[in-house]
């Protein structure tokens, strides 16, 4: 086992894409090497204030990927190692004891990796931090990052003469553009009111070789962890969240009474699809930026699965309000009620003319059900 004093020995290429308004503010990093022949453990953290262009990289690789769709919702299992480790780094006061407790967490992955020699190396960045919307409370990111390949000028001189060429860095950092694989993201669970989950977690890799799941070694194997939410949790948070939005964009005036009956069609809408993908759903939205990126971020502070198939059941019968009328020969009419006024008319009796009500329903598809 070798250890060094602040490591940080892959090349970052250089960028210039910054996280919006400065919403993550890191308090502590740390990188540690993992190798299946050769790991390196760091004795303290990276030193921010000499280097702020890192702070600014990994502020925005957290950034990114806890706004990234694929981010699902966990929870740690009953007696998780991992577990225990990631809610004693959440509440500790010292710098010496985070280190401490990060080497603990490193070497529990490390153990996979060099088991299994299909999981390639990498680096692990592990990070306390805040948000900007709750600066008080302590978060922490763990982030498996796999090298990336990256050419450099090189000049070459044949002959007397110079011409530029490249070079290969096979251990370069990925940048901001690009997307992590391997993320979670622990919170407390002593807030108020209490969180629906423990972790977000984000694992994009899906291979498999000779039946097994490689995958499952970062978030079964490592983290100890299962998803939190079902299908069910998911459409009440979703609706919960929407509404949620609506009202603080109706409170503050920044919806129109035209929008906000528009909104809750479309809340309507999106708990009657069979699924949804949450992005896709606000870009076709016919409001303006500003008001998206307020729902958006109300939805995603209870939930951060933002792809997921409806529970049609739950929303039918639980979240979507519904009309029900009852006429003669035990006539019956039951329709949302956000549909109601685009699809049925009511014309009342008239004193002296007539006893009947008049009910006119306008649909482009009507079929006899069996």
């Amino acid at each position: 086992m070798q250890f060094v004093r602040c490591i940080f020995v892959n090349m970052i290429r250089g960028e210039k894409q910054m996280i919006p308004s400065k919403e993550v503010q890191v308090k502590w990093l740390i990188v540690h090497i993992l190798d299946p022949a050769n790991p390196v453990y760091s004795q303290m953290t990276i030193p921010l204030s000499q280097w702020p262009e890192l702070e600014d990289y990994f502020a925005t690789h957290i950034y990114n990927s806890w706004h990234d769709p694929a981010v699902k919702a966990a929870d740690f299992i009953d007696g998780s190692i991992a577990g225990g480790i990631c809610r004693a780094l959440l509440k500790l006061k010292r710098e010496a004891d985070f280190v401490d407790e990060s080497v603990r967490l490193a070497q529990g992955l490390q153990t996979i990796i060099a088991r299994d020699r299909r999981i390639s190396r990498g680096d692990f960045a592990i990070c306390l931090y805040q948000t900007q919307d709750k600066p008080d409370v302590p978060l922490l990111s763990l982030m498996k990052i796999d090298p990336a390949e990256v050419y450099k000028h090189e000049l070459q001189v044949v002959n007397g003469k110079q011409y530029v060429s490249f070079s290969l860095v096979t251990n370069a950092m990925p940048t901001t553009r690009e997307k992590l694989q391997k993320c979670a993201f622990v919170q407390p669970m002593d807030l108020d009111p209490k969180p629906e989950f423990e972790i977000m977690v984000l694992d994009r890799q899906v291979k498999q070789l000779e039946g097994t799941p490689v995958a499952q070694f970062f978030v079964k194997d490592f983290l100890g962890a299962s998803l939190a939410l079902d299908d069910k949790k998911r459409t009440r948070l979703l609706y919960d969240g929407l509404t949620k939005a609506q009202g603080i964009l109706r409170d503050s005036g920044r919806l129109s009474p035209k929008e906000d009956e528009y909104l809750i069609q479309a809340i309507d809408d999106a708990v009657a699809k069979k699924e949804i993908v949450l992005s896709s759903w606000l870009k076709e939205l016919s409001l303006t930026d500003e008001q998206k990126e307020t729902i958006d971020r109300v939805v995603s502070q209870s939930l951060p699965d933002h792809e997921f198939s409806i529970d049609p059941k739950f929303a039918k019968d639980k979240l979507i309000p519904w009309d029900r009328y009852h006429g003669d020969f035990d006539l019956k009419i039951e329709i949302p009620s956000s549909y109601f006024k685009r699809i049925i008319r009511v014309e009342e009796p008239v004193a002296g003319i007539s006893d009947k009500y008049k009910i006119i329903i306008e649909t482009v598809k009507w079929e006899k059900m069996p």
